[in-house]
């Protein structure tokens, strides 16, 4: 299931509410308190706004974001009103990019192979208690596993 986001697009003179999905780099989009940044922009005359971008950054505070200044994808706006110019979308957006990166790596990360590593020393560890347990019992290895 995904979110449907619309918003207030300038075309052919009038703005409407539109499906973010349309959107093409050269819009004119309308940005307000509560709207997730449906592409990457760039923001144009007016008041700053507050941006949470802790999707994207890890930043626990949102950012002044002033215009002229981009804003990204899937960020959402906390304060302020203004009109941007979308300059990029979906996979050509920074958090597009991004994504594409992580998904296109082949390197297996620290703890990836951290769990590795101990997947292996847990199983040999339990080979080992098992045949110390066949020894300690005295009983005939192949005796043992027809029982």
């Amino acid at each position: 299931m995904s979110i449907k986001l619309n918003l207030q697009v300038l075309r052919d003179g009038k703005w409407s509410e539109q499906d973010a999905a349309i959107l093409v780099p050269g819009d004119l989009i309308s940005i307000k308190l509560g709207d997730i940044i449906p592409a990457d922009a760039r923001l144009m005359e007016g008041d700053p706004l507050k941006i949470d971008q802790s999707a994207l950054t890890g930043e626990s505070l949102p950012v002044t974001k002033n215009p002229g200044d981009g804003i990204f994808s899937g960020s959402t706006c906390k304060q302020g009103e203004i009109e941007a110019v979308v300059i990029a979308t979906g996979v050509h957006t920074f958090f597009g990019k991004a994504a594409h990166l992580v998904d296109s790596t082949n390197n297996v990360g620290h703890f990836q192979k951290v769990s590795l590593a101990f997947h292996f020393v847990t199983q040999d560890t339990y080979k080992l208690a098992i045949t110390f347990n066949f020894i300690t019992q005295g009983t005939n290895f192949s005796n043992r596993l027809l029982i």
